[in-house]
């Protein structure tokens, strides 16, 4: 392929299963190319492929129009089911699950189970474990202790091989604790996330709208900040009252570019104090005042203090 396009005659596309080639080993055989990360469908293309498209001046003054009700419909469909091509252009639900399942299952058995070697019933229990505690804190220890009591024998580091390989064959992502120590952001747990929502459905996990929410956002970052340098993890106060968290925190080089909040609310009386304090907090320790609250259904900029928050939509911000 390289030789092919050395002839400057061609464009040549290559795309296959991360059970083949890994992107760090793509990167070596085909050293000097340019490589692009391809995740599910983003809500734009999901709406294009159901014959639905927005353009600015529409999407500005969607929220007084009737396709409103129409468009969280789809939003709804998005989360609950995923962004794979192939799930979202098919009718029948039945069909969809049974697709998805044979996704997470290429995922355990190819993608991760036969290039590490490692014993396909830990790698499955792993996964799963992984996948049903989406958009939650995630240890080596508390993995660990679970598989232990399931009767296997697995050491620690078997469990970070598996979480690695999860990471590198584009099943899950995670989010580290801001903290300027290394040592810090490896010893507090990761916060994971699934690629695609549908895998959520694909392992049976039980699961609130807001986490699936703070998990697509999760998938959204990571599609636009990918390749720019960018990074991502949470922010959390160890020993302080349960809460005292943000949930997305945007590093770019030294400097915090941007605070994220995730709430399931449709209204100002559904936020909650313990989502904006932390926010507040946050902003004074990290010197950073570009503040977001991604909600479900409800957009305003309010005043806190010399703090402006702005409540965006999801569907919206997906949009932007």
């Amino acid at each position: 392929m390289r030789s092919i396009a050395d002839r400057k005659k061609f464009s040549i596309y290559i795309s296959g299963s991360s059970s083949k080639l890994l992107s760090g080993e793509i990167a070596t055989a085909l050293r000097g190319r340019i490589d692009f990360m391809v995740l599910p469908l983003s809500f734009k293309e999901f709406l294009k492929f159901k014959g639905m498209e927005l353009n600015r001046e529409e999407l500005e003054r969607i929220s007084f129009m009737d396709e409103r009700g129409m468009l969280l419909n789809k939003l709804n469909e998005y989360i609950t089911w995923g962004a794979y091509p192939e799930v979202v252009l098919e009718r029948d639900e039945s069909i969809k699950a049974k697709i998805l399942e044979s996704y997470y299952q290429s995922t355990v058995y190819k993608d991760i189970g036969e290039r590490t070697g490692i014993n396909q019933a830990i790698v499955s229990e792993s996964l799963l474990y992984f996948a049903q505690n989406y958009s939650k804190y995630v240890s080596v220890s508390k993995t660990y202790n679970y598989l232990k009591g399931l009767g296997y024998r697995v050491s620690k580091q078997t469990i970070i091989e598996v979480l690695n390989a999860a990471k590198e064959s584009f099943f899950l992502f995670n989010t580290e604790i801001f903290s300027r120590s290394v040592k810090n952001r490896m010893q507090y747990p990761k916060k994971v996330y699934v690629v695609d929502t549908g895998m959520v459905r694909a392992v049976k996990a039980e699961g609130s709208a807001g986490r699936l929410i703070e998990n697509e956002v999760m998938v959204e970052l990571t599609r636009r900040l990918h390749g720019s340098g960018s990074e991502i993890y949470y922010w959390k106060k160890y020993g302080r009252a349960e809460g005292a968290e943000v949930d997305f925190v945007v590093k770019e080089g030294i400097r915090v570019k941007q605070l994220i909040q995730v709430t399931y609310a449709s209204s100002e009386e559904e936020i909650n104090e313990r989502e904006i304090t932390p926010l507040l907090n946050a902003s004074e320790e990290l010197r950073c005042n570009n503040l977001t609250v991604i909600t479900y259904d409800y957009g305003a900029e309010i005043e806190y203090g010399d703090k402006k928050v702005i409540f965006i939509p999801l569907w919206k911000w997906l949009l932007q």
